[in-house]
């Protein structure tokens, strides 16, 4: 990514990871199948193509590397499954009874 952003003259930050990762995802096979002089054209070319995928200017966009972890409003399930719906069967068959 550094040499195909000194080819566009941009910061490598600039470009697209993950579209690099998918062109040479592509280009890969035809890359370990080719030899000598036609590994070069074909770098080349490769590294043009990432050099086309650019970033919008997003200013302002700061995100923090955290996940947040949202407090649920249900107990822990604390016995097994099995054990629960019985339990939950039996409390439905007592409200029913007069």
């Amino acid at each position: 990514m550094t040499a195909a952003a000194t080819l566009a003259d941009v910061l490598p930050r600039a470009l697209s990871f993950m579209g690099a990762k998918r062109l040479l995802g592509v280009f890969a096979d035809h890359l370990r199948q080719a030899a000598g002089k036609r590994i070069s054209l074909m770098m080349g070319i490769v590294l043009a193509n990432i050099a086309a995928l650019k970033l919008p200017h997003r200013p302002g966009r700061i995100e923090p590397r955290a996940k947040k972890r949202r407090p649920k409003p249900l107990p822990l399930l604390t016995v097994p499954r099995q054990l629960a719906r019985e339990e939950i069967r039996v409390r439905r068959a007592l409200k029913l009874v007069p």
